[in-house]
């Protein structure tokens, strides 16, 4: 058997396995990069995908909100001839006057706003 020496702190061993685990349990690992190189190169691979995950779910929300809605254009002729509807749907009144108003086409022809 040759004698093996630590490239750390010059101890001999008689095998290559005794001087590996030697070095993982006194010098912390560090001759033994082939095995953790592939494992970072994996770390690094799931933090630039989780990274891409997320750009593009934000991009896909933004893009979502900027969508102009189907009554959009109602609600801004609407809101310039200042027709503002109130109440709560507990109220006896509001609900009375809800009462001929329960559509948006019933509301466009109070209104004159086309829908």
């Amino acid at each position: 058997m040759a004698n093996i020496a630590c490239k750390f702190c010059s101890k001999e061993f008689g095998s290559e396995e005794s001087m590996n685990q030697h070095i993982q349990a006194k010098h912390g690992g560090l001759g033994e990069t082939k095995k953790s190189g592939g494992k970072r190169t994996k770390n690094y691979f799931v933090v630039i995908a989780l990274i891409a995950a997320i750009a593009l779910f934000s991009y896909t929300f933004y893009a979502r909100s900027q969508k102009t809605g189907d009554y959009d254009e109602f609600a801004k002729c609407l809101t310039g001839k200042a027709i503002v509807v109130y109440g709560n749907d507990f109220c006896q009144y509001t609900a009375k006057q809800h009462e001929g108003v329960q559509s948006f086409e019933k509301l466009s022809e109070i209104s004159g706003c086309v829908i």
